[in-house]
């Protein structure tokens, strides 16, 4: 059972009363358990970001560049979760839900594709798709879909690679796949194979 700060609660149902005397505490006090509620339903988890560090080879402007294109997509992603979450606490809408969860996905998406770059050209042949522009309509694209579905559809490229007992990488390939058939993909390859599998988004 979950355990609430009635205290806090009281008190933001007292300060909207105080507000307008013409406010009924009781409508008040919905208000504030529809807001908190809420909060629950969002899980502010925006502190825990994922951690990105790049371990990449290329020249040392090369790797100044990168840094750049990183910097600039994950402060992006930030500010934009901040921004809405924000709107959702002040609007006590649930309009933002499906933005947040995309760009929260997205965002631990690129983390992992960062990560797991070795080659300073990886990230910057993509530097165009890693825009602040793009990726801004991929998840208006998507943050649709999880407003009617509850999952993101469209389809993007993902890499593929066949782990060694060591889990080591033995070969990987770039697959076009739908989010929502991720796991299905990795469960059918692990079936036929016997091998293990992971699976990332390389945009």
């Amino acid at each position: 059972m979950k355990k609430y700060d009635l205290s806090k609660i009281m008190k933001r149902a007292w300060k909207i009363k105080k507000m307008d005397k013409r406010n009924i505490f009781g409508l008040c006090l919905k208000i504030v358990w529809a807001e908190h509620k809420l909060t629950e339903k969002i899980r502010f988890d925006f502190d825990a970001k994922p951690e990105v560090s790049l371990n990449i080879k290329g020249s040392e402007k090369q790797i100044r560049w990168c840094q750049d294109i990183c910097n600039k997509a994950i402060t992006y992603l930030n500010d934009n979760i901040a921004n809405m979450i924000e709107q959702t606490r002040k609007l006590n809408t649930e309009h933002f839900l499906g933005d947040i969860k995309v760009y929260k996905e997205v965002r631990t998406d690129l983390a992992h594709f960062f990560n797991n770059c070795v080659e300073a050209s990886q990230i910057i042949d993509k530097r165009v798709t890693l825009s602040a522009r793009n990726i801004s309509e991929y998840v208006e694209n998507n943050a649709n879909s999880y407003r009617k579905f509850g999952k993101r559809l469209c389809e993007k490229n993902y890499c593929v690679e066949e782990l060694t007992t060591t889990g080591r990488v033995n070969k990987s390939t770039t697959r076009k796949v739908a989010v929502d058939e991720i796991e299905e993909l990795k469960n059918e390859l692990e079936k036929h194979t016997g091998k293990e599998y992971r699976v990332y988004l390389v945009y």
